[in-house]
């Protein structure tokens, strides 16, 4: 797939010192006004605080730049000119900072890794902060507050365009991909006029894809030093593995929670990777993988939103808001799967919010699920009613027992309980004696008995649990309704014309 290549304007902040007997604070002063006259967003509103902050952000980072940095001095900047604020917004990354700021002035971390802390978590700071005006911004507009809306974006934006944008068009360069010119060109503008508009949807909808935009920022970043710490491994390069560890761990924490909801194990398995200080456990491609398998799980979980619970309330405006946020969750592969996957990944994502728009939920289901196979390939399991073979992970699995049936009497979709469990990553046991099949994953035990829909969770009836219809014993195996194993297990289940996706 053809992609153009955005290169990013030069928003490096020129610092005029002029002499040694300049203050801080007519330096930030200086600063701020060189950082004011370079913007590339429109405001309306006043935003000088922001480029106060900006301005010592620079600053800080300035300070690395000497022969000989002085990291007592650093570790002092920060505390007096962010600290505090740091602290207000998310008191980890306080305690991140302080711990390698700590280490640099005791001589156990070098200048090189304070520095990618200092960068990179201030600006896990900003993105905090960012996500912080623009939910103040949906609330004041909710609320019919239309100039308290427009102040609170106007500092989103104006935080957003001197930190992460500019780390956006460095991470457009590695990859070619077109973030800046999509947040440019679309996306804050859209949520500035939907603003001006007073119009919730339209904001919500775009503020999903500012915010993930955002978030794929840093996916790349992860997925690029991820690449960059193993190859300094090979080469013997340790000093600059420790370096890229400290700046892959920075990136990567600002997204740990998001992604950490779409898949505890793979982003714990990222964080600790990054963060456990021994380069040789970072691999690449398993770093990729494990960004792809917690990235496309919010794709599902937001499908789930929009189609099983926003429709069913007839909230169009939450299934809009949602199918945008799983369609922006899906941009976030678009390095780690085939291009022209990811092409076929974004047209029928489109058109499956294009369907919502238009009130048309069969053909939006349809689009959905073109969506959800795609991503299959990636983590889940896809099956065809009444066949002998699955795909799992994209991978064909063939059994030679009846693997799924339609039960005509209940119109319920049945799957062998050993085929859909196994496939999910849990061990499947018959009690003949019982008539009773047992399905086991991590810690929690299932107990399923034929000709019941009681199902026992760790030895106790789960009444919340209860199968739509008894259990099937048939040739030998036993059958349960897919969603509701699905559910035992934890997994989301889509239909779409006889054909099953679990995840």
């Amino acid at each position: 797939m053809n992609k153009r290549k955005w290169i990013s304007t030069a928003l490096a902040l020129s610092l005029t010192l002029g002499g040694s007997l300049l203050s801080f604070e007519s330096a930030v002063n200086a600063e701020q006004a060189s950082v004011q006259a370079q913007t590339v967003f429109q405001y309306t509103t006043d935003i000088s605080l922001q480029g106060t902050q900006l301005a010592n952000f620079e600053l800080i980072k300035k300070e690395f730049e000497a022969e000989k940095v002085d990291l007592a001095k650093v570790k002092a900047d920060y505390e007096k000119n962010f600290k505090d604020s740091v602290i207000a917004v998310n008191p980890v990354i306080d305690q991140e900072l302080s711990i390698v700021l700590n280490a640099g002035v005791e001589g156990q971390a070098t200048a090189g890794q304070v520095k990618q802390a200092i960068d990179k978590g201030l600006q896990w700071f900003f993105y905090d902060q960012i996500n912080k005006f623009n939910g103040g911004a949906r609330t004041a507009l909710a609320a019919g507050d239309k100039q308290k809306a427009k102040e609170a974006l106007n500092q989103a934006i104006r935080l957003f365009e001197g930190t992460i944008y500019v780390t956006a068009g460095k991470r457009d360069q590695d990859f070619n991909t077109t973030m800046q010119d999509f947040l440019k060109t679309t996306v804050v503008p859209a949520m500035q006029q939907a603003v001006d508009n007073g119009d919730n949807t339209a904001f919500n909808v775009y503020r999903q894809y500012f915010h993930k935009t955002m978030m794929k920022v840093f996916v790349l970043a992860t997925s690029k030093y991820a690449a960059k710490i193993e190859q300094d491994v090979k080469e013997g390069k340790n000093e600059d593995a420790k370096v890229h560890m400290s700046e892959g761990y920075f990136f990567f924490m600002p997204i740990y929670n998001y992604l950490a909801g779409g898949n505890q194990e793979a982003a714990d398995s990222i964080k600790n990777a990054l963060g456990g200080g021994d380069a040789s456990q970072v691999k690449g491609d398993v770093v990729k993988s494990h960004l792809a398998t917690a990235a496309s799980a919010k794709v599902n979980e937001y499908a789930g939103k929009a189609l099983f619970v926003d429709l069913a309330k007839k909230d169009k405006a939450g299934a809009l808001v949602h199918a945008a946020e799983g369609n922006a969750f899906a941009s976030q592969l678009e390095t780690i799967l085939d291009a022209e996957v990811y092409a076929q990944v974004q047209l029928h994502g489109q058109a499956y919010y294009e369907a919502l728009e238009a009130d048309k939920v069969e053909e939006a289901a349809k689009e959905a699920f073109e969506v959800l196979k795609l991503h299959s390939g990636l983590k889940g399991i896809y099956f065809k009613i009444g066949e002998n073979e699955l795909k799992l992970n994209g991978k064909s699995v063939q059994f030679s027992e009846k693997a799924s049936y339609l039960n005509e009497q209940t119109n319920r979709t049945l799957a062998s309980t050993r085929f859909i469990s196994e496939a999910l990553g849990a061990k499947v046991d018959w009690v003949q004696a019982d008539s009773k099949v047992v399905i086991t994953k991590g810690s929690t035990k299932v107990e399923l008995v034929v000709g019941s829909k009681d199902v026992y969770v760790n030895g106790k009836k789960d009444d919340k649990l209860q199968l739509d219809q008894p259990v099937v014993l048939e040739d030998g195996r036993t059958y349960i309704p897919v969603r509701a194993v699905s559910n035992l297990l934890k997994s989301n289940v889509f239909y779409y014309n006889g054909e099953v996706i679990i995840n």
